[in-house]
């Protein structure tokens, strides 16, 4: 991170956030030398004739974000001082970028005193080829004098040589993206919304005199373009060089249960940013398309998950989409060869207590902490067994489609008696009667509450510089539990029945499965 003093172009600028007044850094950047900008200033929010943000008093907006302005920048200018620097501040951009050379600069129009603010008093003189509208979400308006805003504007400020890239004049001048309101950042940009921007230029180098949080910064090096990014704020140049190392450091922390600030998008929006189906997928490929990702949660075998819920920003099991208890996100890394739990369920006859009262006295054998952890006669009962093949203990899994049941089948002849040479002798002649099982029909009505919807992701995974890193690669999404397709992962050996008892405490048999199987449980199943 460069710090203003004596600067020197390109070196100390290239891919570097140099933190400093903006004007001030940009006069250090030749003439003509950069062919894109893409920025959004602070907006002078707390500059207002209404009874909201004014002077950061507050009223119905006293719990945004905003209120205390941005770090090093209170929001909070006379309007004349306002419009004249942000003047300048365009005039030294139109002065950097060369006659095939473009800006994008973001802004918001208002109502102030009951007329529209629509900003031209900023961008007059300056040649605005187009506006951009930027379609955000509505939820909230407090003031009854005027609808709902939803949107903001892109004014394309370009000189007479620039053109788009082939293809890109394809999209119309409406843009729908939904605002990044997870962001420890009061106003970030979207990312997929920049990286629009710089896809429709050929500039090798995207500079943002008003970087925040490092959205700009983000999108372009994932274009493989370089970047320049400038802000006043230590704690912002800062936060967007975490950024690049870890893109879900800028994310908030789950909030605790008190009155949490509101995010800037939030203030005239609902609370709670919530996906559609689509708009999730769309993120899901977006993170997809950054790569390698360093893990949010070191040391955590959850990392995988986890680290994706703050990509998003979500909470833990708190998918926000519509009809999200029908619902969930799971992400598992490509290689594991552990085993999902899919829920626990004891067998039947539920009554005779199978497991403590039968397998385990009957059939368990000597702890291996007996007689130090626990009492000299502590005995274990812990078998993960399948269909299809017989554990070295003798048990394995049947599939009786006639009697519509699951059941464990023991056979002594399959016992490894050079590995259990006592306990072979101890459960010669024994035989489990009767057996347990499983029907059908409670199968489906547990597996049916469990297995609701899923977006499944998997994950390559690495160490890099002693850190794991994620590549979030396959993307499926899972509709409508497939009660014959359950119980032909259980005849096919994917499914595993998991039994974890000992003496003083019998923690509950699981069905667990195989994760590259998850995909076949359901009936329809759609790649992106």
């Amino acid at each position: 991170m460069a710090k203003t003093g004596k600067l020197e172009y390109p070196n100390d600028f290239i891919n570097q956030f140099v933190c400093g007044d903006t004007i001030e850094v940009m006069k250090m950047i030749p003439t003509g030398s950069i062919k894109c900008i893409v920025t959004s200033p602070p907006y002078n929010l707390k500059n207002s004739t209404g009874n909201g943000m004014k002077d950061g008093r507050g009223g119905k907006w006293s719990n945004a974000a905003l209120i205390e302005g941005y770090s090093n920048y209170n929001d909070n200018m006379p309007h004349d001082e306002y419009i004249k620097w942000q003047r300048a501040c365009l005039h030294e951009m139109t002065r950097i970028i060369p006659e095939d050379g473009v800006i994008f600069y973001n802004h918001k129009w208002r109502v102030q005193g009951g007329l529209i603010q629509d900003r031209s008093d900023i961008v007059s003189g300056f040649p605005v080829r187009q506006i951009i509208i930027w379609r955000r979400k509505g939820g909230f308006n407090f003031n009854p004098g005027y609808f709902l805003p939803t949107y903001e504007v892109i004014y394309m400020i370009a000189k007479k040589k620039f053109r788009l890239t082939k293809g890109s004049n394809s999209h119309g001048d409406v843009w729908e993206f939904g605002q990044e309101s997870k962001n420890l950042h009061p106003a970030p940009f979207p990312v997929k919304l920049i990286e629009r921007v710089i896809a429709s230029t050929d500039a090798e180098t995207i500079l943002d005199p008003f970087m925040g949080s490092g959205t700009t910064a983000l999108a372009a090096t994932k274009l493989k373009r370089n970047f320049i990014g400038i802000d006043i704020s230590p704690e912002y140049c800062e936060m967007s060089r975490q950024r690049m190392k870890n893109p879900a450091s800028v994310l908030r922390p789950k909030p605790k249960k008190a009155v949490s600030q509101t995010k800037l998008f939030e203030i005239e929006e609902s609370n709670v940013d919530t996906f559609t189906k689509a708009g999730l997928i769309d993120q899901l490929k977006e993170i997809r398309d950054r790569g390698w990702i360093e893990s949010g949660r070191p040391n955590n075998d959850g990392g995988v998950g986890n680290t994706l819920e703050d990509l998003l920003g979500i909470e833990e099991n708190n998918l926000p989409i519509p009809n999200a208890a029908e619902w969930e996100l799971k992400a598992q890394k490509k290689e594991t060869t552990s085993l999902l739990t899919l829920f626990h369920m004891e067998p039947s006859p539920r009554a005779l207590k199978f497991v403590p009262q039968l397998l385990l006295p009957e059939f368990g054998w000597k702890h291996k902490e007996a007689g130090g952890k626990y009492s000299e006669n502590e005995k274990s009962f812990r078998q993960t067994i399948c269909a299809g093949r017989y554990s070295d203990r003798g048990f394995s899994v049947k599939v009786d489609r006639h009697e519509r049941k699951v059941l464990i089948d023991f056979d002594p002849r399959k016992i490894d008696e050079t590995t259990h040479p006592e306990w072979a002798s101890f459960v010669r002649g024994k035989e489990i009667n009767p057996l347990p099982y499983w029907g059908f029909d409670d199968l489906f009505h547990k597996a049916g509450t469990k297995l609701t919807n899923c977006f499944f992701v998997r994950a390559a995974s690495k160490r890099m510089s002693g850190k794991t890193h994620f590549h979030y690669q396959d993307i499926m999404m899972l509709q409508t539990f497939d009660q014959h397709h359950f119980i032909d992962a259980i005849e096919s050996g994917d499914i595993y029945i998991d039994f974890d008892a000992r003496t003083g405490h019998n923690h509950g048999t699981k069905f667990r499965l195989r994760s590259s199987a998850m995909p076949s449980l359901y009936a329809t199943v759609t790649e992106y």
